[in-house]
């Protein structure tokens, strides 16, 4: 059970950007990038994210929401979701998404990757 109901992001003393107090809170705001299709920021959050510990129950839940952008089939939702991927492999964790398929229209679309 997930027991945080919402994050707050501190914004950067110049502005231009907000910070994450934990991986859950940097997992969200990713999703939320994923969803609102701002790979960009997406892909900034995630250059962010790194552990060698298992998912926390809160992080594995958030990280299995980026599930519901599989459809995406944008060239830099696929980079994200490999970004993602990466992560996870990274700690022995499950990808949310099928890799294979995100591979595949990663490497189709390649010269459209901007992220």
């Amino acid at each position: 059970q997930v027991k945080t109901r919402f994050y707050v992001y501190p914004i950067h003393l110049s502005g231009a950007f907000i910070l994450s107090q934990s991986l859950s809170a940097a997992f969200y705001l990713v999703t939320l990038r994923l969803m609102a299709r701002d790979y960009l920021a997406a892909a900034k959050v995630l250059s962010s994210c790194s552990t060698d510990t298992s998912f926390t129950d809160e992080e594995r839940w958030i990280v299995k929401l980026i599930e519901r952008t599989k459809e995406d089939s944008h060239p830099d939702a696929h980079a994200c979701r490999l970004r993602l991927a990466g992560i996870c492999k990274g700690c022995s964790e499950e990808a949310p998404v099928e890799v294979k398929s995100d591979k595949e229209g990663y490497l189709k679309k390649y010269p459209h990757v901007s992220v």
